[in-house]
């Protein structure tokens, strides 16, 4: 009579469903797409100094570099969009709010907000993205970010 409440041993068990962590996926857009900001700064800045100033072989291998690390924020942005689709698109665009509110920097936190939006938007209504989009809309807040503020 005791044991009736108990789970019978022939039933295989369920492993536990990984629990979204919303949070810690908004807060990898906003390192990520920050990161792809710097680097398209680097790549076209630092690259053009470095042909100035020292050889064209290390301009070329540190442009090689620089692709790589924007390639793989890409990517790592990528794959927290996509863990974020799964879950209630209100829901994340609150966090998202609440993410930019905690930047340190509001004016870079400015120019990556609205392509967070505009990336979650596209994922929600079934828009294909892939991480060279991805990188090439962050590339282009550069153009934003010298833009005089009123």
């Amino acid at each position: 009579m005791i044991l009736s409440g108990c789970k019978s041993s022939d039933q295989p068990s369920q492993p536990a469903k990984p629990r979204p962590n919303i949070p810690a996926d908004v807060a990898t857009l906003f390192r990520n797409g920050y990161a792809m900001c710097k680097l398209d700064v680097l790549a076209n800045e630092g690259v053009a100094t470095i042909a100035a100033h020292g050889s064209q072989a290390e301009a070329d291998s540190t442009a090689y570099q620089v692709a790589g690390m924007s390639n793989q924020s890409a990517q790592v942005y990528y794959n927290a969009l996509l863990r974020l689709k799964k879950q209630p698109q209100r829901i994340v665009e609150i966090e998202v709010g609440r993410q930019y509110r905690l930047q340190a920097d509001p004016r870079a936190a400015s120019l990556v907000q609205p392509v967070i939006l505009r990336h979650l938007n596209a994922v929600y209504t079934g828009i294909s993205l892939s991480p060279a989009d991805i990188r090439q809309d962050f590339e282009s807040q550069r153009y934003r970010a010298y833009v005089p503020v009123d």
